[in-house]
């Protein structure tokens, strides 16, 4: 008796990994055929969420993220932009590499315009975070716990001092797993 269970928990945990693995190549094939589409023209438009500012001396990099794709870029100081807004921008697609798509990559932007949006739900709050709070920390401080937005270097590396980087990491993703099953009940 036990070895008929022994024989069949292993076909179990043979086919578990089989169909993990198939799930594997399927996504992977979709993926590339996504690449493939990106590459096919050697500048690609599309529209992204600004997701996070790295400050730099001469310009910014931003990394921009929509439902096919994540990527970084450098703009010009002088353009006005922040966490969370929408842009139609132009990038170069020639010379990146399928794994350098897969895990997000830099290129050159040729053009970029801001879109006038209607504000999200997610927007209209870290509005109201950033016009409650004038120092800069507290309001990347607030908007990393209601609203999972990734925080500066340099905030992060005084968090991690102070040994509270965890809480503020997981706070964001609680409110976002919570929204999603709001979300999912209200439908």
């Amino acid at each position: 008796m036990d070895s008929l269970q022994l024989i069949s928990s292993k076909k179990e945990f043979i086919y578990f990994f089989i169909s993990l693995f198939l799930i594997f190549i399927f996504n992977i094939f979709y993926e590339y055929f996504k690449y493939k589409d990106f590459i096919k023209e050697e500048v690609y438009l599309d529209r992204y969420e600004i997701i996070n500012i790295y400050k730099k001396d001469d310009f910014n990099i931003l990394k921009l993220q929509n439902q096919k794709l994540t990527l970084f870029t450098s703009v010009d100081k002088a353009k006005k932009l922040q966490k969370l807004d929408y842009i139609s921008i132009a990038v170069i697609s020639k010379k990146i590499s399928f794994y350098e798509y897969l895990k997000g990559f830099y290129t050159k932007s040729l053009f970029i315009e801001k879109i006038e949006k209607v504000d999200s739900f997610k927007k209209s709050i870290f509005i109201y975070i950033n016009s409650s709070h004038k120092d800069e920390k507290i309001q990347e401080l607030f908007n990393a716990l209601f609203l999972a937005i990734p925080i500066s270097k340099e905030n992060r590396q005084i968090y991690t001092d102070f040994g509270i980087s965890h809480l503020i990491a997981i706070s964001g993703f609680h409110l976002g797993i919570l929204g999603s099953v709001r979300n999912f009940v209200s439908v």
